[in-house]
């Protein structure tokens, strides 16, 4: 006689399907808690913009600077690189504030995503995951993340765009506001 060799669930596995009717993954089981959805998101948003804040900070800068002082952007970067360096001219501006801003972004899409989806799922009785639910689960968790974050990513932009280096006295050296 011919075994199978598919892979037995645990005895608490087994209980749960008994007791939901549904294995692991279907629809209408939450699989992740919010909590860890949450913290994955934010993790990795606040990440990816705190690893390119150099060059946001740069596009920011760029484009509130009178650009026929400079040949190009090339030359503007390096610019900035030789009088104020690569921490302070573009990592360092708005770098706290833009991670944050990120973190609640995505932290807030990713977190809510999941839950929304399979709970309009759920209540609309489908079977399986629907292009239309699954939209409209991503639409709203987007624009709510972006409404509550948008004030941080204004706060960014303004930091960003008026970075420079301050002397002694307080007056800025370099950038936008120089002088002020």
């Amino acid at each position: 006689s011919a075994r199978s060799h598919a892979p037995r669930a645990c005895a608490k596995c087994r209980r749960g399907m008994r007791s939901s009717g549904r294995a692991r993954g279907e629809v209408g089981e939450v699989s992740f808690p919010f909590a860890r959805n949450l913290a994955a998101g934010t993790f990795c948003g606040s990440i990816v913009v705190m690893t390119f804040n150099p060059l946001d900070c740069l596009r920011i800068r760029w484009q509130v600077t009178n650009q026929r002082q400079y040949k190009s952007i090339t030359h503007f970067s390096h610019t900035i690189l030789q009088k104020e360096g690569l921490i302070q001219g573009l990592w360092k501006p708005g770098l706290i504030v833009n991670g944050l801003a990120a973190s609640v972004s995505v932290g807030t899409r990713m977190g809510i995503y999941p839950f929304l989806r399979d709970g309009m799922i759920a209540k609309l009785q489908h079977q399986t995951k629907h292009p239309g639910v699954m939209w409209f689960a991503g639409l709203l968790p987007g624009m709510f993340g972006y409404w509550v974050s948008t004030p941080l990513w204004q706060i960014k932009t303004r930091i960003q765009a008026e970075a420079g280096i301050v002397d002694s006295f307080g007056v800025l050296t370099t950038g936008i506001r120089k002088g002020h």
